[in-house]
């Protein structure tokens, strides 16, 4: 529920922000910051120990393993912001914009701020307690949000990107140390300890980032930053309903799932609950936003950003389709088995980037869209395939358990599109804001009432519906707690 929480704010902030500094800002400025904060996602990523993992993993961790993440977390923040102090112009030469140096100092700064939070948050987590969360994540994100924001109307360029980000790193930080109280103190001898879960985990992450964190420098490099620009925002709003809805649940389930790895079938169950769940929630909101993903933008970002439209339809859907497996890394990470996620990254990285690579060089974005549809589908099968070898739960099992969510969704695209096609041509603001409320109600009432109906005619075996249920009624009973109203007692069948 805290992560929930924070991540339904964070949604509406980030949202609100993509809406108002797109109408601020021209797609140039955000292909500008994206190769910045693509440098600096690399830097970060390339040099991750996976320390935090290693605290939540680790049986019995003290003060002095603290320690050693921190000291660790700040050579490595150090060596990082120095790399890009002294690299900045070497970007700026080789995209040929002599404002990437400033851009790229900024973000660097960034990245030293961030390795100085407080590792002690790890420990708050391990115990499944995450109202810190909360407080981080809403903090830094209104304080970006808001900056960002006020220096777009005063200045009008790429620098309330940036300006929103050092504060939202800057009140981060702060927040980090009062949420755990923690004085920093400098220790490398527990080094050892976390090498062993971190080593691979650490060469997972270097391998990872390779596949999914340098498409926007590619990009930048063949179709321009503003065609970048395009790409970035696309993306960043084709994983927001997706991605808002399977990280509260991915977030809590590596120190869940490794509170269950001595019994192998309660894990298996434990991921059957969470997999069907994740993925009937997240499927449809992304779907759905594509298929009224013209509406969306025309009303939220504008005229400057129609060529977007056939991005996030075809992003939306990939970033929902991958949802079906994306409880298998925090399988993997509680089990221990690290090594296998290495092996999957590393299979990735044969075919994801040449496809990529090919992709922008015979069609541009068009060509992106196919491979990256291709990339998605193969990504699916390796994902599915960790699952399979650590509980035996594999592809086929996938779609079984899911076959009525898939449906479902087929059964709400039908309706949504016909809907589409039925209505008149929309010719004002307010009637394309009416016409984007109506095909998202349509698709909202469709999808729940097939998908039910689905599991009624199946006679209401195991499986997501159950665990909606379930939810429902806690929060009703929550709810009319908080109002006053007692539930009424069960009575024994018997009598």
């Amino acid at each position: 529920m805290w992560i929930g929480g924070s991540r339904l704010l964070v949604n509406a902030l980030g949202v609100v922000s993509l809406f108002v500094l797109a109408r601020l800002l021209m797609p140039e400025d955000f292909g500008l910051v994206a190769i910045g904060t693509t440098l600096a996602i690399l830097s970060k990523s390339l040099t991750e120990l996976s320390l935090g993992q290693a605290l939540i993993q680790h049986a019995d961790p003290e003060r002095r393993h603290v320690d050693t993440v921190f000291t660790l977390n700040l050579i490595r923040s150090f060596v990082v912001g120095l790399i890009f102090f002294f690299g900045a112009p070497l970007v700026s030469a080789f995209y040929g914009d002599d404002r990437l140096t400033e851009v790229v100092w900024i973000v660097g700064i960034c990245v030293f701020l961030a390795g100085l939070q407080n590792p002690k948050l790890n420990l708050l987590k391990r115990d499944l307690q995450f109202w810190q969360e909360f407080v981080l994540l809403v903090g830094a994100k209104l304080t970006m949000v808001v900056s960002s924001i006020v220096l777009a109307i005063i200045y009008d360029s790429y620098w309330a990107l940036l300006g929103g980000m050092v504060a939202a790193e800057v009140v981060g930080l702060i927040a980090s140390y009062a949420c755990a109280p923690y004085r920093p103190r400098l220790r490398l001898k527990e080094f050892r300890e976390f090498l062993s879960f971190s080593g691979w985990l650490s060469l997972d992450q270097i391998v990872r980032t390779i596949n999914f964190r340098m498409d926007p420098l590619i990009v930048g490099r063949f179709v321009g930053s503003s065609q970048l620009g395009l790409f970035t925002v696309s993306l960043n709003l084709s994983k927001i309903p997706t991605r808002e809805l399977t990280v509260p649940l991915t977030t809590s389930l590596f120190p869940a799932f490794s509170k269950l790895t001595h019994d192998k079938k309660r894990l298996t169950q434990a991921y059957y609950r969470a997999q069907t769940l994740l993925f009937t929630l997240a499927l449809p909101a992304g779907v759905l936003l594509s298929l009224v993903a013209r509406p969306l933008i025309e009303v939220a970002l504008g005229e400057a950003w129609y060529a977007a439209t056939p991005l996030v339809q075809v992003l939306a859907v990939i970033a929902a389709a991958r949802s079906i497996a994306a409880p298998s890394q925090a399988l993997a990470l509680a089990t221990g088995d690290t090594r296998l996620l290495f092996n999957r990254s590393l299979q990735a990285l044969v075919y994801r980037l040449p496809l990529v690579i090919a992709g922008l060089a015979l069609g541009g974005l068009e060509g992106l869209l196919w491979s990256l549809s291709i990339v998605s589908v193969l990504g699916i099968a390796l994902d599915t395939n960790v699952v399979s070898r650590l509980i035996g739960f594999g592809l086929v099992d996938h779609f079984k358990a899911n076959w009525r969510s898939i449906l479902a969704c087929l059964v709400m695209s039908a309706a949504v599109i016909g809907t589409g096609l039925l209505l008149p041509e929309m010719d004002t603001l307010l009637l394309r804001i009416v016409e984007l409320l109506f095909l998202c109600a349509v698709g909202g009432a469709i999808y729940p009432a097939t998908l039910f109906g689905l599991w009624h005619i199946g006679k209401r075996p195991n499986g997501a519906e159950v665990e909606i249920l379930a939810l429902a009624s806690g929060a009703l009973r929550r709810i009319g707690a908080m109002i006053g109203i007692r539930p009424q007692p069960q009575v024994n069948a018997e009598k």
